[in-house]
C-alpha cells in the first residue's frame, strides 16, 4: 500500500473531477454575477445610442422653443402692421387727393390768368377798336 502522501490514480481523478465542478460552478457564479467584455461593450453602445438619440432631441426642442420665439414675434409684429385692404384704400384716397389738386391747381391757374387778362383789359379800354 501506499503512504500518506502518495495518491492513488482513482483519488485523483476524483479530486480533479471535483476540483471541475467547484470550477463549473465558479464559472456559473461569475456568468450570473458579472457581464462578458462584449455583452458589457454592446450595452455600453446601446447607452450611448440612448443618449445621444436623448441629445438630439433636446437640440431639436431648443430649435423648437426658438422656432416658436420667432414666430410669435412675427405674429405680433404683424398684427401691428396696416393689412394690404388698408394700404389700398389709403393709396386710393391718395391717389385722389393727388388727382384732386392737379384740377385745383388748374383752376387757380386759370383764375390768375383771366384776373390779369381782365386787368389788361379794364386798364387798355377793351379790344382794339
Amino acid at each position: 500500500m501506499s503512504g500518506d502522501g502518495d495518491l492513488t490514480p482513482g483519488e485523483l481523478s476524483r479530486r480533479v473531477q471535483e476540483l471541475l465542478l467547484q470550477f463549473e460552478a465558479l464559472l456559473r457564479k461569475v456568468e450570473d454575477r458579472y457581464v462578458q467584455k462584449e455583452t458589457l461593450t454592446l450595452i455600453r453602445e446601446g447607452i450611448d445610442a440612448r443618449l445621444l438619440g436623448h441629445d438630439q432631441a433636446d437640440q431639436g426642442l431648443e430649435r423648437s422653443k426658438a422656432n416658436v420665439t420667432d414666430v410669435s414675434n412675427l405674429r405680433s409684429l404683424l398684427e401691428g402692421k396696416a393689412d394690404k385692404s388698408e394700404v389700398e384704400a389709403v393709396r386710393s384716397d391718395v391717389d385722389e387727393l393727388k388727382d384732386n389738386n392737379k384740377w385745383l391747381f388748374r383752376l387757380v391757374g386759370a383764375f390768375i390768368i383771366l384776373a390779369i387778362l381782365g386787368a389788361v383789359f379794364t386798364a387798355g379800354g377793351g379790344l382794339a377798336k
